[in-house]
């Protein structure tokens, strides 16, 4: 879990002590964040508890677009802010060759944000920007 969140603080700048009031526990190859009293419930056997925060690899970790936009809006660096059009191009699954290059941009996975709202995360690479918005949560039109 240290790992998870030290990695939130050196790319996102995530401060870690915004989820000290949860519980993030590990099933498998994913991760989950949940209050405390739900980490602790016995009575029955559900099938998740909480809420999926990011699966994890050997190497990195990517996080679910639900926890992007519960915590995204405390990231202060790798973040790509998008206007109207790209925002609605974003949340439909396409990847986007941005106007302008963010030069503070690290490439590799980023937080997408319109106005103050996380959209989710997307993985930034020579200028374009690739949704990585579940297929199962596009937007569609």
């Amino acid at each position: 879990m240290e790992q998870f969140l030290k990695h939130l603080a050196d790319n996102f700048a995530i401060n870690p002590e915004l989820l000290k009031d949860f519980k993030i526990l590990k099933f498998g190859d994913e991760l989950f964040i949940m209050s405390k009293e739900a980490a602790i419930f016995k009575e029955l056997k559900p099938m998740q508890r909480g809420i999926r925060m990011a699966k994890v690899f050997k190497h990195s970790s990517k996080l679910s677009t639900s926890s992007i936009q519960l915590f995204g809006k405390f990231a202060k660096k790798n973040i790509i802010q998008l206007d109207y059009d790209e925002a609605l191009r974003f949340a439909q699954g396409f990847e986007l060759v941005l106007r302008s290059q963010p030069s503070e941009i690290v490439e590799g996975l980023v937080i997408v944000k319109y106005c103050e709202f996380a959209l989710g995360i997307g993985n930034y690479k020579e200028g374009k920007l690739k949704s990585r918005v579940p297929r199962s949560q596009v937007l569609r039109t």
